[in-house]
């Protein structure tokens, strides 16, 4: 019925505007109830078996797990239904300072490259931050027609406010403590580690990681670049998290919680990736990226 139903709208709207049809888009698949989740895609399903001719699409956006999600709702082979396709984390710097440069440029406004490398460094392309982060230094820039370092350098600390105040320190607050030392060995890792080194890190095997693992991606706190590897999925947090772990959460013996020193000394003497002893305890205004301030290759898409 529903499928039917879907047909006929998008019938009537052809009848108004030739060539038209229904779009359907739906953000953060991956949190919707499983029950709404197998009506959406038998309804589908029944569009494309009895109803081939209706110009109705359906799009949608989702954290990476969200294929499982639908498997474990009921779907069966959703990688038949749907066409799924990479959005990377993160844009390339080509692209990222088209998204400043231009916009700029149809008001006559000019980036210095080196303000422009400094949002770069900062944001690592991400694009809610690169939005924010920009949004914020223009409006600050005394202008008239140019948006310089200092510009940029003078918006920081009032990013970092703001991203503390309304995205990082909310999620920190809610993780449990295992979930903070996971992710602070992850970020003394570089932000990204094979779960051996993880588990090297944290003194644990890698089993016993698991559930932690499955926990931080349903959250979206965590991401699988590759097979056995996780990476965090917002470069921010990083620096973010080693900030602030020592100070708000409980560490030592009795706790069973390791603390910053014991994560990178364990991580020194682990496999091979980023040596922790290059992973300064940044100052949260600068919000420097892990491994110092400078551009950095984006990870692969997710």
């Amino acid at each position: 019925m529903l499928a039917a139903a879907l047909a006929g709208l998008a019938s009537e709207v052809g009848k108004d505007h030739p060539g038209a049809g229904l779009l359907i888009t739906v953000d953060e698949l991956q949190v919707a109830p499983h029950r709404d989740l197998a009506l959406l895609a038998a309804t589908l399903h029944r569009l494309n078996v009895d109803h081939p001719e209706a110009n109705v699409t359906f799009a949608a956006t989702g954290l990476p797990l969200t294929p499982s999600v639908l498997t474990a709702a009921g779907v069966t082979h959703p990688d038949r239904l749907f066409s799924v396709q990479d959005i990377p984390l993160n844009l390339t710097p080509p692209d990222a300072r088209y998204a400043l440069v231009e916009p700029a440029r149809d008001l006559e406004v000019t980036w210095q490259p080196d303000a422009l490398d400094r949002v770069l460094a900062v944001t690592n392309g991400y694009p809610a931050h690169l939005q924010l982060l920009a949004d914020r230094v223009w409006r600050a820039a005394p202008g008239p027609d140019t948006v310089t370092l200092a510009d940029v350098e003078g918006a920081l600390p009032r990013l970092a406010e703001e991203l503390e105040m309304r995205t990082f320190g909310p999620r920190w607050d809610r993780m449990s403590d295992r979930q903070a030392e996971f992710l602070t060995a992850l970020a003394v890792l570089g932000g990204r580690a094979a779960m051996a080194q993880l588990a090297t890190a944290l003194g644990r095997a890698s089993t016993d990681l698991s559930w932690l693992r499955d926990q931080l991606l349903k959250e979206g706190d965590i991401y699988v670049p590759r097979y056995g590897q996780v990476a965090i999925a917002v470069p921010l947090f990083a620096p973010f998290v080693l900030a602030r772990y020592p100070q708000d959460r409980r560490t030592g013996q009795e706790s069973g919680i390791r603390s910053l020193e014991e994560l990178r000394n364990n991580s020194a003497t682990g496999q091979d990736g980023p040596h922790p002893g290059k992973v300064t305890r940044p100052n949260p205004a600068r919000l420097d990226p892990p491994g110092g301030p400078g551009p950095r290759t984006p990870p692969p898409p997710r």
